[in-house]
């Protein structure tokens, strides 16, 4: 591959020589450029290549390019040689080893000859992606987006590569249905998208021999995850994703599940740097439990949440909050319960503090009842969250640990489970009459018993 600048018209030739998919790749004209590609296939490699042919082609002045991984450790592992490589060919190229960071220089200012140009590319890992906020970006490039934070493209790298026009590439095999998978579903329906899906069996980097010992070698879940680059395939160490396959199949997820002739019930996942998250559900006169809704957001106080409830047309019932709302926080003296009673939000439920794997027996329960729905629309993001919610994986011991893994997916999954434990405290302030329709309606349910049929 050879690259060229304005200001200099040499050739350069950097030793690239792509594949058939990464020759596509680098012709698309779109802007912003979406890759569902199978493990070792070269998604990195060819993407740090269309980065430098970005900057080094750019029109502007300083152009800046980022390369961003779902860690620091994981970015100088995958990319720093890669980045260092391409550059080498390069006269008067500078390398941080410290920084990850490669200045190339582009040559004169033409209008103020003192003055040199040049362009930076950056490798950075996503828990310091705020390091990318607030300035400009010429290309920027997200590695295994599946596995990362969602805020990092949203919220950071999409603005700024606004103001210069810049250009975006998000890459990853998939994850299950959470952030990514939704992101690619967008870009399938966007003109300013390239989006490009390849299995194993269509970039032709392994033999049909190679292949069929990796199925053999890896569970059928695994390659198809990373070597068909399916979203369907079953989340390792998932908590609830066989309760919500079992539900699917018993047709307990539906469209248009609201009863205005019913209270709407609320329980709220208060984030302080984190996001905050809300599960709406109904329970109906003949006992059956009804998410009806779901909303996340982040940075926001917690009026804003109370409005965005008003505004709901929804009559709310009970608000179901963690055991720690009562904490008071040290600026104000005051509880976020006192602060939400203050903002009019008096009908509270506060749980008693339990042991999460407690939380998490009553959410599997929950959703093993033959009497609990949800709306498939409105609840698609949190229900997508749940079904990825999965244990922490010790790589040490290559065992699954006793812990939750916390990311994304935390936030649904932990109002959930405050919904599960908050169900029958609600139901003590039920009416006498629907209590003895709902107990009827809810029967006996063996959680033990059922995990046994169709596993957990």
């Amino acid at each position: 591959m050879t690259m060229t600048t304005d200001t200099d018209t040499r050739r350069i030739d950097l030793g690239y020589k792509p594949r058939e998919w990464q020759k596509r790749f680098h012709l698309a004209p779109e802007r912003y450029k979406l890759l569902v590609i199978h493990r070792r296939a070269g998604k990195s490699y060819g993407t740090i290549a269309e980065q430098y042919q970005t900057l080094l082609s750019c029109n502007h002045w300083r152009p800046q390019g980022f390369y961003i991984a779902n860690n620091y450790a994981s970015a100088e592992r995958i990319a720093w040689e890669y980045a260092k490589d391409f550059s080498s060919p390069i006269p008067g190229v500078r390398t941080n080893e410290k920084n990850l960071r490669v200045r190339v220089p582009l040559g004169n200012d033409p209008l103020v000859p003192t003055r040199v140009n040049s362009a930076s590319y950056t490798l950075l890992g996503a828990e310091n992606y705020d390091a990318a906020r607030g300035i400009y970006i010429d290309s920027a490039a997200l590695d295994e987006h599946a596995y990362g934070d969602e805020e990092v493209w949203d919220k950071v790298l999409y603005p700024a590569l606004q103001d210069r026009g810049g250009k975006g590439i998000v890459m990853s095999t998939p994850n299950g249905k959470n952030h990514f998978y939704d992101m690619y579903q967008r870009a399938l329906k966007s003109k300013n998208w390239y989006v490009d899906v390849q299995t194993v069996y269509d970039t032709g980097v392994f033999t049909l021999e190679q292949i069929e010992e990796m199925k053999l070698e890896m569970t059928p879940e695994a390659f198809e995850q990373e070597m068909m680059c399916s979203f369907d395939a079953q989340v390792k160490g998932s908590y609830y994703k066989d309760y919500l396959i079992k539900a699917r199949e018993d047709n307990r997820m539906r469209k248009n599940l609201f009863d205005p002739e019913l209270d709407v019930h609320v329980s709220f996942d208060l984030g302080m740097s984190d996001s905050t998250s809300l599960w709406f559900f109904q329970i109906s006169p003949g006992g059956e439990t009804r998410f009806v809704d779901y909303y996340e957001d982040s940075g926001k106080g917690l009026e804003f949440y109370v409005k965005y409830m008003r505004e709901k047309p929804y009559v709310i019932g009970e608000v179901i909050l963690p055991h720690d709302v009562e904490v008071r926080e040290l600026g104000t003296g005051k509880s976020r319960l006192q602060m939400l009673h203050s903002l009019g939000l008096r009908n509270t439920i506060v749980l008693p503090r339990t042991p999460v794997d407690e939380g998490i027996q009553a959410a599997r329960t929950l959703l093993a009842r033959p009497t609990t729905f949800f709306d498939m629309e409105r609840c698609e993001y949190g229900l997508s969250c749940l079904e990825s919610y999965r244990r922490q994986w010790n790589d040490k011991l290559s065992v699954f640990s006793d812990k939750p893994l916390h990311d994304y997916t935390s936030h649904s999954a932990d109002c959930f489970r405050y919904a599960a434990q908050g169900i029958n405290r609600l139901k003590g302030r039920m009416s006498e009459a629907d209590r003895v329709r709902y107990s009827k309606a809810e029967g006996s349910y063996d959680i033990y018993d059922y995990d046994a049929k169709w596993g957990s």
